[in-house]
Parts: C-alpha cells; sequence; structure tokens
C-alpha cells in the first residue's frame, strides 16, 4: 500500500504544480499537465467454467457468468519544460493486480531524438505500440500477445526513440530482461515482466529491444522489430542453485536465452479498419529449467516460482487480425444515425509452438488455440466504445471441449486534462 499511495501523492503533486503554474507557463515553456482515463470492463456468459487447461479435455463443459475487467488505469504526462517530460501510469490489471507501468522521464533534442530512463512500456507487438481498449473490436487484450509478451510489456532502462519526417520511427533500449521464474507452460514468458517487482529489479542479463516503424502513408502505419535476453534465468532469485543443479546432474550451467521477433500493420480509413500482427518467440533450453522446477517441487523449496504444471514451451507463436466496417461513414454519413462498426476477429497462438525432447517433453496440445469473434461495436461518442461479440475457440486439434462465449463490454479513453 505504502508504494502505491508514493504514486498517487507523486500524480497529485505534479497537478497541484500544474494549477500553480497555469497562468506563468505555457506549452512552449513546458508547465503542462496531461492526464488520461483508459480502461475496459466486461461480463461473459460462457459454455465452460476454469480455463483451458482445468481438465484433460481443455476446459469444464458448464455453463457460467463472469465479470471481466482487462484494465482500468490513469495516464499522467508533465511536461516539466521545453525539451523535458515526465509520464507516471497507473493501471489495474486483470491477474496482477495495480500496477505502475510507466514511471519515466524524457529528453527530447528534437522530434528525431529522444531519451527515455526510467520503468517505461516496450513497443513489442501491436497491442504494446498501440495500447488502448478502445482501439481494439474485441472484447479485451489480444490473447495471444498477452501470452508472449504481456500487454503493457514493461521493463526498466534506458532507450532511444525518435521519428523522423519521412515516416520512420525508430525505438533501440536495454532494459531489465525477464525473470525466468516466472515462466508458466499456460503462458509461456507473458508473466515474467521484472518491473512488476518494484522492490527489486534484477540487471544480471538486460534485454535489448528494437523497432522500426513507418506511417509514411496516409491511414496506414507498421513496424517489426526483436526483443533479447541472454540469459533469464540469471535475472531469478535461485540463479546459483540452479547453477549448481545443472552441473551436477548435466555437467554444464544450461542456459534461458528468450528471443522475440514480431511484426505488424494497420490501415485505418473512415470506412474500414484492418489490423494484424505476427509474433513469435524461442526459449533455450526450458527441459532442463523445467526439470530444475520439478526438482523445487518435490523437494518443497518452490515458494520463488509460479511454475504449476506442465512444461515449458521451447517457442510459442501469436498470429492475430481483425476487419471492422464503419456503417454510418458507408450508408448513411450524412444522416444522424449510431457510430456502428461490425467485425470479425481471428487468433492462432500456442504457447508450445515447440517442444524440447530433452528429458521427455511433450507438448501439451491444451496450450494450442484457433479463435474466432464476431460482433458489433457502438460509439456513442468517439472516447467511449460499447462492445458485444461470440466468441468460440477451439483448443488442441479439435478433440477437446470448446470454449464459447457472449461477450459485452465498454471501453473508454478520456483526456481529463
Amino acid at each position: 500500500m505504502r508504494k502505491y499511495l508514493i504514486v498517487l501523492g507523486i500524480v497529485f503533486a505534479s497537478i497541484d504544480l500544474y494549477a500553480q503554474n497555469a497562468e506563468a507557463g505555457n506549452e512552449e515553456n513546458g508547465n503542462k499537465f496531461t492526464l488520461i482515463a483508459k480502461g475496459e470492463v466486461g461480463a461473459s456468459v460462457r459454455n465452460y467454467t476454469g480455463n483451458r487447461f482445468a481438465t484433460d479435455k481443455g476446459v469444464d463443459d458448464e455453463n457460467s457468468v463472469a465479470g471481466s475487467v482487462p484494465g482500468i488505469g490513469f495516464c499522467a504526462e508533465y511536461k516539466i519544460a521545453p525539451k523535458w517530460k515526465a509520464n507516471c501510469n497507473v493501471e489495474y490489471i486483470s491477474g496482477s493486480g495495480i500496477k505502475l507501468d510507466n514511471f519515466s522521464i524524457t529528453h527530447s533534442f528534437n522530434p528525431a531524438l529522444n531519451v527515455t530512463a526510467g520503468m517505461f512500456e516496450l513497443p513489442i507487438g501491436h497491442c504494446n505500440t498501440n495500447y488502448a481498449y478502445i482501439d481494439y473490436f474485441h472484447t479485451g487484450d489480444p490473447e495471444g500477445e498477452y501470452a508472449l509478451s504481456a500487454c503493457p510489456m514493461t521493463e526498466m532502462g534506458v532507450s532511444l526513440n525518435g521519428t523522423l519526417e519521412c515516416g520512420l520511427s525508430y525505438h533501440a533500449s536495454i532494459t531489465t530482461g525477464l525473470n525466468a521464474a516466472k515462466f508458466t507452460a499456460p503462458y509461456w514468458v507473458g508473466s515474467s515482466s521484472q518491473a512488476f517487482n518494484y522492490d527489486e529489479s534484477n540487471f544480471s542479463s538486460p534485454a535489448y529491444a528494437i523497432r522500426l516503424g513507418y506511417n509514411g502513408i496516409k491511414h496506414f502505419q507498421m513496424g517489426a522489430g526483436f526483443y533479447y535476453s541472454s540469459n533469464t534465468v540469471h535475472n531469478s532469485s535461485f540463479y546459483s542453485a540452479y547453477k549448481e543443479y545443472c552441473k551436477n546432474k548435466f555437467g554444464s550451467l544450461k542456459k534461458t536465452p528468450v528471443t522475440i521477433w514480431y511484426a505488424d500493420a494497420e490501415y485505418a480509413n473512415d470506412f474500414v479498419t484492418i489490423r494484424g500482427s505476427y509474433m513469435q518467440g524461442d526459449l533455450g533450453n526450458p527441459a532442463y529449467l523445467t526439470d530444475y522446477y520439478n526438482h523445487l517441487i518435490n523437494s518443497g523449496d518452490d515458494k520463488d516460482i509460479d511454475y504449476k504444471f506442465g512444461t515449458i514451451g521451447k517457442g510459442a507463436i501469436a498470429v492475430m487480425g481483425e476487419i471492422g466496417l464503419n456503417l454510418k461513414n458507408c450508408f448513411y454519413a450524412e444522416s444522424k444515425g449510431p457510430e456502428l462498426y461490425p467485425f470479425v476477429h481471428y487468433e492462432y497462438y500456442d504457447s508450445q509452438h515447440k517442444a524440447d525432447d530433452v528429458a521427455g517433453i511433450e507438448r501439451d496440445p491444451r496450450g494450442k488455440v484457433n479463435m474466432w469473434s464476431f460482433g458489433l461495436n457502438w460509439k456513442p461518442i468517439k472516447e467511449v466504445a460499447v462492445k458485444c461479440n461470440y466468441t468460440t475457440r477451439k483448443t488442441g486439434n479439435g478433440g477437446m471441449n470448446p470454449a464459447n462465449e457472449v461477450n459485452v463490454a465498454l471501453a473508454y479513453n478520456f483526456n481529463i486534462f
């Protein structure tokens, strides 16, 4: 609670400083404060309970009703001086609780060269580059990208970023790498960001990220990049014990490098919006890591890991695409009528896209999902979207219970100040 009070104190102090300088300052000289509220809340009627890893058949086949909060939060930006600004984002994220996902300061030499330091979001994939619930037609986060990289993908470090006049943009950063103690079978490395552990972040195996983007064509944007950390187990609290275990049982240390690469694109005009992304990752030596986790569980010394069941995949993959049509602009732009967007959303993802044959690892079919979603968005105002859709998932190779649901949600993105 103390850390959250400190964060709120900083936010309110920034508001107070803004108020004191409102008359004396202006945008060119700094003293500009921006506060944005964003989020999504919803509910689902399902033909299942639990999650797809609940039983050997994927999900229980009993109907259920559930509420969900993919995320709600506040984003604050304070322009300290003409070339300096500070950012602070606090968000409640489903499954993670209240998190500080941005606490950074940026110095801008010019639009083409900015330096950001602190805790910030990495632009890994479409979800993390365009992170606003109101922008996606489907309810919640893209499931595949969320499993592979977390949304938001937040780490501590320093980055260079900027946008050129030709429409090219770039991001290059060195940050705290992922923590192998948080790798799991169902969500691969999606829960292993160290920035969510405020007390201490281990920089023993830093991560390197590069993204190149382009938006020089009207209505179109795209990007691609990669993320790499050479030995994620070195960022865990049990690294020394793991190293000793590997030398005794396997003869040498088995490193756990993580590589993620991705590409995404979006085309959005007044009539149609099309977006898609591809993401793939590789984890080195997951069989040895799984073997060590089982050793910890059998010895009763598993308090520092999130590993519960199954085997950690050597690779993971996520593909997402959706298309939405603006009915108002297509058919009744000149008359009064609701802003309606029928859409189709598709995802394929697999948290065990590849399996290592060391130590008898076998691929768990429950990690493979084909998902289709069909629905309608209504935007009463541009800052609010009411979403409803029908979603169906086929798990494994089709021999498991399907996970189907009807969802309704309210998403918003308000510029308060």
